[in-house]
């Protein structure tokens, strides 16, 4: 069933199959949300809430990172600086992550957040 609003989500120092199987969750979740909206078995005001307290701020925190795993000089992001091993950088997946739960087109965007999520677990390394 859907669920409800939680903690915030802390994965900076989660190994990547936590990752993994956190997003994998997640956008199951989503395709739960998409199939309950479709059927009107919840109304777009209370998966808003949903999306704005829980699956939002998970898919955000995960895909930040997985960015982490993506190299310098892949498209996906613009890195503005780097000194080592840290790197700064900015993210379309990150700006679409925090775009509110669209009244018009739901369906669409919690879509393009499960096909994100899921382009971003192919970044991790495999699982052992």
């Amino acid at each position: 069933m859907l669920r409800q609003s939680g903690n915030p989500f802390d994965y900076k120092s989660a190994p990547p199959e936590v990752l993994r199987a956190e997003a994998t969750r997640l956008c199951a979740q989503l395709e739960e949300l998409d199939q309950h909206l479709r059927t009107e078995a919840v109304n777009i005001e209370d998966a808003k809430e949903m999306f704005d307290h829980c699956y939002q701020p998970e898919a955000l925190a995960l895909t930040e990172e997985f960015l982490k795993y993506v190299p310098t000089g892949d498209p996906r992001i613009f890195v503005e600086h780097e000194i080592g091993n840290v790197r700064v950088f900015q993210s379309d997946d990150i700006m679409m992550m925090k775009e509110p739960l669209s009244a018009e087109h739901p369906l669409a965007q919690l879509s393009m957040m499960v096909e994100k999520l899921t382009a971003l677990i192919c970044y991790l390394p495999p699982a052992q």
